[in-house]
């Protein structure tokens, strides 16, 4: 793969947009929903985590740190899968408000949200409910993180209660940060039937462009070293 992805960057004058992902479940999926809610017209590459591809030269020619999602933009590169978010959405048409707006700066306000306040809670739980070897886990630290996410699961219940989205009833790129943190929280089974999450992700789960990004229902994920 090493020459596919060498080609790839090489080609990057010639493209305006291109968007390189993991089709492994990363942060690369919200960059990745975005771009297709978006309607973006952009070249996707795949970049095999699991194979060692984001430590290629050519890749860390574009993300010095090896991290996937990165895209470029006329030949500059962007990385952060929320500022990918907010680059792509404020260019299409209702998923980002009017610039000054109150509805604006509430959507800002998500947007940082996400990976501010929710995916530090869900990474350490990663760490420690799924990736590390049972010897290596630290107990107190993973209820630490989940009692954190709840707390911060909290003020999202009380913004999306009485209605379907973060800003009301439009769907927009709030939702699509947020919902990616709240996906990563049903893989680690913290959304409690009928909840007020688990509907909110209901919803997003219908949408078309998350079907295609994450294969349709999100499931619990199995602990990969249990048994």
């Amino acid at each position: 793969m090493q020459v596919e992805i060498a080609t790839c960057v090489t080609q990057v004058n010639d493209m305006s947009t291109a968007l390189y992902f993991s089709p492994q479940p990363t942060r690369s999926r919200r960059a990745h929903w975005a771009f297709l809610e978006a309607e973006a017209d952009f070249v996707p590459h795949e970049v095999d985590i699991f194979a060692g591809e984001q430590n290629e030269p050519a890749y860390r020619a574009l993300n010095p740190m090896g991290h996937v999602p990165t895209a470029t933009f006329d030949s500059q590169a962007v990385s952060e899968s929320a500022a990918l978010a907010l680059i792509v959405c404020s260019e299409a048409k209702d998923l980002v408000p009017p610039s000054g707006t109150a509805a604006w700066r509430a959507a800002l306000q998500w947007v940082i949200f996400a990976p501010a306040e929710l995916d530090p809670q869900l990474a350490t739980l990663n760490a420690h409910r799924l990736l590390r070897p049972l010897a290596e886990r630290i107990a107190s630290v993973a209820a630490q993180a989940e009692e954190a996410w709840i707390q911060r699961a909290q003020r999202l219940e009380a913004t999306l209660t009485g209605q379907p989205f973060l800003l009301g009833e439009s769907f927009g790129v709030a939702d699509i940060c947020v919902g990616h943190s709240v996906v990563w929280a049903k893989m680690h089974d913290l959304l409690p039937a009928g909840s007020v999450l688990q509907t909110y992700l209901d919803k997003l789960q219908a949408r078309p462009a998350f079907q295609k990004v994450y294969g349709g229902p999100i499931e619990v994920y199995p602990d990969p070293h249990a048994g």
